[in-house]
Formats: structure tokens, C-alpha cells, sequence
């Protein structure tokens, strides 16, 4: 568990600042150089205007099969609105699902919804300050879907109804979007940010969700002036991608969307400029919610432009190249125990047509701030002054060729949403979407023309006069400071004469010898159900093969043991979740964490050590070439996991900042109550995360002891794989590594109850805490029931439980979010589970106006009680049920689905193998008597529990 960073607000919602990476597609608005040769679109893609200026885009694309992907794509953002408008296009966004001229009030999402496709999942939307975008996947089994989703996109285009009653309707559900995202900490630090990165440009005062109080009173008529001035069809384009076909989508794109009448007078979309910064600022905020230091320094980047030309194809790759190189040089110090930071990388953010925010971040260790801001331009001026080194450079190719190559690989089998981002993104930062081959030959000629020259250009274009802005977040009463005017001196004056130029740390190429001997298999079974083998090796471990096509050239690995957590003793849980982390930043095989992590840099696999109450497990994906590399780990941890002082240092000093933060924000306090009333007599360094007492707690030898203790036994495990593999050359390379793992086959374990119970609770309880009005609701059923006689009958029981939740969500929605104007976004949850006793819990959790907690949490009561006593329409037995068989039909085809299965059904045999073979069995058992009678069974509206967050004053 490692400190990250985390800045960003942009279309409405609290983005990481990515790190430089292999991404190239974003771009600005440019001009190619004549010089230049110009890259050409994807010929895949059918690209046309319509008579009225509407633009269209056409890909056929097989992956996910029978699913198609819509875009409109609308060149108005919140940067076009007037003074007296602000937050009327993300209004307006909101309006498109409330009304019409063919679809009144909330029958664009009833169709969806009839259709299998979620609200929220499959039929979304989102307001930026140059775009509003909107997005819809349907079925691509029945043409009507696809002309009934144009008409969607085409009524969205032109013509919403505003009826007066919904608008004032979803004032309120915006208000409470606002309340959610704007009325806490990541809300204060976006949006400060925003106006201190973007200050003296327009993005600053056009924040997408806008100013509250006039969305909460503006007339329609402004509205309006709004949706008819900037949605018209020569400032949109349509999107559509998927398992169709592409001359019949043309044809009905034209017959629809062509049907909307040419624009009298036509506009362009304007384009605003960015912030100018030309002196060295500081801003730093305090907050009581804040747990630690946190500091960006940034640079706004005009010099950046999309891929449209083989140059500046080039320019975007070194750009990421930089990024890479300095990342790893800022992570070999931040492994280090001695290391001022915790934490410290590059930053990239596009958030304007401009250019971008280039920089660096840092979370200094206690009283080290100083000596971070120093260590940081240290690093800075060692490039400056040194430039690169061919040995980084080799390093990044080799990394960089993989990843090229890996993906190439991949765009076999690539999402159609992800082709339909691509095309987006060429909309609206007029880039280019390349054909598969082309960005593969573009990207290897590429790479291969970059020098150590020209990186160090690259890095002084990017990264000029160690940036114009420093914004620093600090904890209340933080004391390990310095002053706004020793940052600007450090910043403007500060030089280290011993600096010298950087020395490459080198690894070997591999994590260890390959293991040649093979275990035998002591037997081996076809299940013909799941399409999988079964090999149990000598040592007792079971090995699960699967061959598919779902995803080319990628493996979804997951290894399994009964047991878990519940094993280990209250005052011991801390140490082994503390020994997880240590031992992964202890390094591998004598190889420390840095050497680790640059063997690793240019292979595809990954694994992760979890513990759940019940179960460890190990969980990673590869590629077939490097599955050898995966399974070495799987062994290095299985038999000797290593820990170093340095690894055990840097897992605490993470712990200690984490903890600085336990209960700080509101919204954690809450559910940490919520929680210690779902389960009574459980500990609560079991679920409320790190807290001072649970770092006091850890021992390190103890953790070792105990993670060793629940890893090491290969009998007592089972290995899935499923992917695009040779089943031949998988097997015999578990029979080398795993089956070099001892395993005792009289030390295996099995489930074992909790006795947690479930707290009785008459009055709501109230966790008073924050300054912001920003309020939350808690409903929470539980129950303790003796398990089913079969786990064909406790997997129905679940499954049923399951879709009465989905069904009872929809009713929240309709009565809470549309109806109420309650809350934005509502989470619920059913679960059953336990051995010899199931355990049921379920949750329904919001964020809403602190005055409405009583009265929203009445309404879930109520709609709850509705289904008891009143049987339910039967439209919303046809919803979930339709929603469960398209849920279903991608699952099948999909490998991460499949390893689930596979570990349910056949590793520790919970689930009947019912949930493979019989599609119809859950569809059958969800009836309008079913309905009510679980809803009768589970929830007992006189024994729920009620918590309730409120500011404290």
C-alpha cells in the first residue's frame, strides 16, 4: 500500500495526473509544416458530412462480438457559456435523459434499460470546457436497437424538450453532484488548482459544473438560448463502432441524423487560450482533511501537438521517453530508505486545446521538505547539465519496443469502445486515428530515430526554467513547512556545484535460473462443462488450463487456497497485511526492488499478493512469452518471499503517512461506522483501514512469519489460466515452477466461519464531522442463516439475491435520484456468504443535503416495504432479467470471467456448475413472486440500521 498522487478535476470528476506515457494520441489544435509528411486516418474508419454539416465516423470492429458502440460528439463545453450561464452545458447534459420529442421524460433510459443495457455503465455522458460528449452501447442483434439509439443521439442533437417540471427536477440532481464532487477535499484541491494552474485564462472561471446558484435558479429561456446557439450540426460528429455493419450504419445515419435541419447561419466552435505564465508563482492551501504534504511543480506546455505528421509522431514519443527515463531515475531514489520523499514522479495533464501541464510531484517525509524541493531540482539540473545516457536510452527502446510490440499484438481483439475513444479523441484535438499498421510502422521508426540529442532537446522544451508554478496542499497543523518566499528563493537561486552527471544502475536480465526438472502429474481430468483441463501435479497442486480467443496474446492467471485471514489471530491481521507490501518492496531472488522492477519494465506479467477473510489468493495476467517470468514469481514468493530492512523501512514510513490520514475525511468516518455496525465482535483493525493503532501493531518478523505460513503449501492451492496460450508448453512450464513449490497434502484447510454477528440498532446513528454541508446515507440489512444443503441451492439463493438488489436500485434511482432529487449517485449491495452459517448483508449508500438524510433513508424504507407488499411490474423482473442474459453474453467471453468460474465452481467448489451450463436458471427463479419473497426474507425494515454523516456545526 504505497502513497500516490492524485490532483486533477476535469470533466467533472477527480483525474490522477497521469504519468508520461505510451499514449499518443491527445493533441491541440495545429497546423502541420509543409515539410512534414502527414499521416494519413485509419482507411477502416468510413468517414463522411452530412448535407447539413454534421460529420460521421464508421468502424467495423468484432470485439466485444454483438455489442455497438454510439458517440455524439458535441464542440460546446462550459467555456461557451455567457456570465449568467455557468453550468448550463453540463445542465444541458443532464436534460438529454429527461425528456424528448420522441422520448418523454425517462424513457431513454426505460428503453435502455429494457434492452439490458445500465444507466451509468452503458448509457452515459460528460460536460468538459470545450466538449460535451455522449455515449451508448447497445446490442447488435436487432437492427431496431440501432436505429432506435439514433434517434436517441438525434433527438440529443436537437431536440430536448425542457420541460419545466424536470428541469427543476434535475437542478436538484446536479446540485447534488456539485455537493458530492465540490463539498469535500478532492473538491477544494481541484478546484484551487484549477484556478491557480489556468488563472488569467478562461478555463478558470468556466469550471464544467459551474456556478451553483445559477443552475439552481436560471430561467429555461437561457437554457435554451444555450442548446439552440451551440447544439447544431455542424459543430457535431457521430460516432458509431461495433459488430455491424458499416454501409447499413451509413445508410441510417444519414436517414436520421441527416434529418436534422442545416444550421441558417453556421459557427465554429471557438477556441480559447490558456493561461500565459511568465513569472514563478506559489500557492499553498491548508486543510484540515489534508494528511500529508503534497507539491506540484508545473509548467504550461504551448510547444505540444497531436500526431498528425511523422515529426510530430516523433516529438510525442520522446516526450513519453522523457517521461519514462526521469521517472525511473526519481524511483531509484525514492527506494531508498533514506529517500525526502514518499512518494515523486512526472505529471502530464491535457486540459485545454492549448497545451498541457507539464511537471513534477512530490509527498515529502516529515521535516523533510526542504531537502525534497532540493533533491528535486537536483534532479532537474542533472539532466540539464548532463543531459541523458545511451545506457537509459537502450533501457527505454527495449522497454518502449515491448510494449509496441505487445500492443500491436493485442489490436486484434481491441474493444470497439477503445476504437471509439480513438476516434473522439481525433474529433476533437484533430489528431489521427492511424490503421493498426500504421501506427506499428510509426511507432518502431520512431523510436529507432530517437538520440540522447534529442531527448535532451525534447526535456528542455517540456520542462523549461524548472517550471512557473508551485502549488503545495499542507495538513492544518502542519509544522514541517516553509515559507511561500523560501520556495520562490530555493526555486530561483538554489544550485548544488557537486552535482555530477547520472550513473545507470544496471540489472540482469532475468529473476532467476530456469527451473528444468518437471513434477509428474499424478492425474488429469477433461471438464467438458468449462472447456478447461484439470492436472493435479505430484506435490498435490491442481492446475487449471482453459484455451480461448476472447483477448489475443493476453493470459488471466489467478491461484487460490481456502483459508484467509480469519486464520490469523485479531492482534496479528496487521502485521500480515503490512508483510504484503514489504515484501514486494523487499525485491525478488536477491534482486532489490529497483533491479526488480527493471527486469520487469520491458515483460508483460504482473502478479499480486491478496488476503481475504476466507481465502489467499495470487492474482496477475501475461503474455505468452513471458509466462515463464510469471511463474517464477509465483515461485520466488511462494517459497522464499524476500524481506529486507530497506523494504520493511519503506512500508512503514507509507504506513505512518497513511495513518497521519485515518479518519480524517468525513466521508471515511462514516463508513468506518457503517462498517463496525454491519459486524459485530469483529476488530476493527479489520476494516477501518490504516490507522495509528494498526501501525503500532505491526511486527515485522511476525508479518514474515505469517505470510510465509499462508503462501507456501502448493497442495493447498489451485492455478488457472485462461488466454491465448499453448497448452502443451503452459503445462510443462507449471510442472517446472509449480511443481517445484512443496506442497503437504495432510496440511490443507477449508473455510471457516467468522461469528461475526450483526449489530442491533434501534436509532439512526449519527457521525457528526466536517464543515462542508455535505451529508450521507447509510441503510444496512443484515442477517445470519444456516447454510443451504448444496452449493447448487446456496448459489441460487445468491444469485436471486442479486438480481432483487439490481431491481431495487432501479426503484432507488427512479424515487430517490429522479423523482426526490436526493442524491446523484446511489451504491448498493447484497452479499451472501460464510460456511456453515451464511452471513447477508446489504447496503444502500448516497452523499445528500444533510437536512434530507431522515427523509431519503424513509424512502428507501419505503420502496423496500413496496416490494414486500406490493407486487412488483413486471417490467422490472424483464429489466434485470434482460440485463443479467447481456451481462452474461460478454462474460462468456471473457477471460477474467472464466478464471472467476473456474475458481468458484471447480477450485473451492462454492458455486454448482449450473452457473456455465444453464443460461435460463437464474432468468427462471427471478419472478414478481420471487421478488417479494426474498425482499420478504432478507429485509426487515424494523431491524436495519441507519448512520447518517452531518457537518459538526
Amino acid at each position: 500500500m504505497r502513497i500516490s498522487i492524485s490532483f486533477f478535476k476535469r470533466r467533472l470528476s477527480v483525474f490522477a495526473v497521469a504519468l508520461l506515457s505510451a499514449s499518443i494520441l491527445l493533441g491541440c489544435t495545429s497546423s502541420p509544416k509543409s515539410s512534414e509528411k502527414v499521416l494519413k486516418s485509419d482507411p477502416a474508419i468510413v468517414q463522411g458530412t452530412l448535407s447539413n454539416g454534421m460529420d460521421y465516423y464508421v468502424r467495423r470492429n468484432s470485439e466485444p462480438k454483438n455489442r455497438i458502440e454510439l458517440r455524439l460528439v458535441v464542440k460546446a463545453g462550459s467555456n461557451m457559456e455567457d456570465d449568467d450561464q455557468k453550468g448550463i452545458a453540463h445542465l444541458i447534459e443532464h436534460m438529454c435523459f429527461n425528456g424528448t420529442e420522441n422520448f418523454e421524460k425517462n424513457e431513454i433510459i426505460n428503453f435502455f434499460e429494457e434492452i439490458g443495457m445500465n444507466f451509468g455503465a452503458d448509457l452515459n455522458a460528460y460536460t468538459s470546457w470545450d466538449e460535451t460528449v455522449y455515449m451508448i452501447q447497445i446490442p447488435a442483434d436487432n437492427p431496431e436497437h440501432l436505429q432506435k439509439a439514433l434517434l436517441v443521439l438525434h433527438d440529443w442533437a436537437s431536440a430536448v424538450t425542457f420541460d419545466t417540471t424536470e428541469i427543476d427536477k434535475e437542478r436538484g440532481v446536479v446540485n447534488e453532484e456539485w455537493r458530492m464532487r465540490d463539498k469535500g477535499l478532492s473538491g477544494r484541491i481541484s478546484n484551487n488548482l484549477v484556478d491557480f494552474a489556468l488563472s488569467g485564462s478562461r478555463y478558470a472561471k468556466r469550471l464544467p459544473i459551474g456556478d451553483i446558484n445559477i443552475v439552481r435558479t436560471i430561467k429555461r429561456e437561457r437554457i435554451v438560448d444555450f442548446y439552440k446557439k451551440w447544439y447544431r450540426p455542424e459543430l457535431m460528429s457521430v460516432v458509431v463502432v461495433g459488430d455491424t455493419d458499416t454501409a447499413k450504419v451509413v445508410s441510417s445515419i444519414k436517414e436520421i441524423m441527416g434529418a436534422i435541419p442545416a444550421s441558417e447561419e453556421k459557427k465554429v466552435s471557438p477556441e480559447f487560450d490558456g493561461p500565459n505564465h511568465t513569472q514563478k508563482k506559489v500557492f499553498t492551501m491548508r486543510d484540515s482533511e489534508q494528511p500529508y504534504i503534497l507539491t506540484q511543480i508545473m509548467h504550461f506546455d504551448k510547444s505540444y501537438e497531436p500526431s498528425t505528421t511523422e515529426a510530430t509522431f516523433k516529438r510525442n514519443l520522446e516526450r513519453d521517453v522523457v517521461g519514462f527515463i526521469i521517472n525511473q531515475r526519481l524511483g531509484e531514489i525514492t527506494s531508498k530508505p533514506d529517500a525526502p520523499w514518499l512518494a515523486a514522479n512526472v505529471t502530464a495533464e491535457k486540459i485545454t486545446k492549448e497545451g498541457m501541464l507539464t511537471g513534477f510531484a512530490f509527498v515529502p517525509k516529515g521535516n523533510m521538505y526542504e531537502t525534497s524541493l532540493k533533491t528535486l531540482f537536483d534532479e532537474y539540473d542533472r539532466v540539464n547539465l548532463f543531459g541523458f545516457t545511451q545506457s537509459e536510452l537502450d533501457y527505454a527502446k527495449t522497454v518502449f519496443t515491448s510494449e509496441i510490440e505487445e500492443s500491436y499484438k493485442t489490436l486484434l481483439t481491441y474493444s470497439s469502445a477503445a476504437r471509439a475513444s480513438e476516434i473522439v479523441n481525433q474529433i476533437l484535438d484533430n489528431g489521427t486515428a492511424l490503421a493498426d499498421s500504421e501506427w506499428h510502422k510509426q511507432s518502431v521508426a520512431a523510436l529507432n530515430a530517437i538520440t540522447v540529442a534529442s531527448l535532451n532537446e525534447t526535456f528542455a522544451q517540456i520542462f523549461p526554467e524548472r517550471g512557473m508554478l508551485c502549488f503545495n496542499i499542507y495538513p492544518s497543523g502542519a509544522k514541517d513547512t516553509i515559507s511561500d518566499a523560501k520556495v520562490r528563493d530555493i526555486w530561483s537561486n538554489y544550485h548544488n556545484d557537486s552535482i555530477t552527471a547520472y550513473a545507470d544502475q544496471t540489472a540482469d536480465g532475468e529473476l532467476m535460473s530456469p527451473i528444468t526438472a518437471k513434477a509428474e502429474i499424478a492425474s488429469q481430468r477433461t471438464v467438458k462443462e468449462m472447456g478447461c483441463t484439470e492436472y493435479v501435479l505430484s506435490n498435490g497442486a491442481r492446475i487449471y488450463l482453459k484455451k480461448t480467443d476472447f483477448d489475443k496474446n493476453q493470459i488471466s492467471f489467478r491461484a487460490s487456497s481456502k483459508g484467509g485471514s480469519i486464520l490469523v489471530k485479531d492482534s496479528d491481521y496487521p502485521s500480515l497485511i503490512a508483510a504484503l507490501d514489504a515484501t514486494v518492496l523487499s525485491g525478488m531472488n536477491g534482486l532489490d526492488y529497483n533491479q526488480v522492477k527493471k527486469v520487469l519494465n520491458s515483460k508483460h506479467c504482473s502478479i499480486s499478493l491478496n488476503i481475504s477473510t476466507n481465502e489467499e489468493n495470487i492474482t496477475g495476467y501475461s503474455t505468452p512469452v513471458d509466462m515463464e517470468t510469471l511463474l517464477q514469481m509465483v515461485y520466488l514468493m511462494m517459497t522464499k518471499p524476500q524481506f529486507t530492512d530497506d523494504g520493511w523501512s519503506l512500508t512503514l514510513q507509507n504506513y505512518e503517512t497513511l495513518a497521519q490520514g485515518f479518519n480524517l475525511e468525513p466521508l471515511d468516518v462514516f463508513i468506518n461506522k457503517a462498517q463496525e455496525m454491519m459486524y459485530t465482535n469483529r476488530a476493527a483493525v479489520r476494516y477501518e483501514g490504516i490507522s495509528p493503532a494498526f501501525v503500532k501493531a505491526i511486527s515485522p518478523s511476525r508479518g514474515e512469519s505469517l505470510l510465509k505460513s499462508r503462501f507456501s503449501n502448493a497442495a493447498d492451492w489451485s492455478f488457472i489460466f485462461v488466454g491465448d496460450f499453448d497448452e502443451k508448453k503452459l503445462l510443462d512450464l507449471c510442472r517446472a515452477y509449480i511443481g517445484a513449490i512443496p506442497g503437504d497434502k495432510n496440511k490443507t484447510e477449508d473455510y471457516v466461519d467468522s461469528g461475526w454477528g450483526f449489530a442491533k440498532q434501534s436509532a439512526p446513528v449519527v457521525v457528526k464531522k466536517g464543515s462542508d454541508e455535505q451529508g450521507a446515507v447509510g441503510v444496512i440489512f443484515g442477517t445470519s442463516n444456516p447454510a443451504g444443503k448444496s452449493a447448487e441451492e446456496n448459489w441460487k439463493e445468491a444469485a436471486v439475491l442479486s438480481q432483487l438488489q439490481s431491481l431495487l436500485e432501479i426503484r432507488l434511482r427512479e424515487a430517490i435520484r429522479e423523482d426526490k432529487s436526493g442524491a446523484y449517485a446511489l451504491n448498493t449491495s447484497a452479499n451472501i456468504f460464510g460456511n456453515k452459517t451464511k452471513l447477508f448483508r446489504s447496503t444502500v449508500i448516497f452523499t445528500c443535503e444533510p437536512g434530507r438524510s431522515d427523509e431519503l433513508a424513509d424512502e428507501v424504507l419505503e420502496q423496500i416495504k413496496l416490494i414486500q407488499t406490493t407486487a412488483v411490474d413486471q417490467k422490472y423482473v424483464d429489466k434485470v432479467n434482460e440485463a443479467y442474459r447481456r451481462s452474461r453474453e460478454t462474460n462468456l467471453r471473457s477471460n477474467s470471467w472464466w478464471v472467476s468460474k473456474i475458481d468458484s465452481i471447480l477450485a473451492m467448489e462454492n458455486e454448482p456448475m449450473t452457473e456455465v451450463t444453464d443460461a435460463n436458471v437464474i432468468p427462471s427463479l427471478t419472478t414478481v413472486e420471487s421478488m417479494q419473497q426474498y425482499a420478504k426474507k432478507y429485509y426487515d425494515t424494523s431491524k436495519c440500521i441507519k448512520v447518517f454523516l452531518k457537518p459538526e456545526k
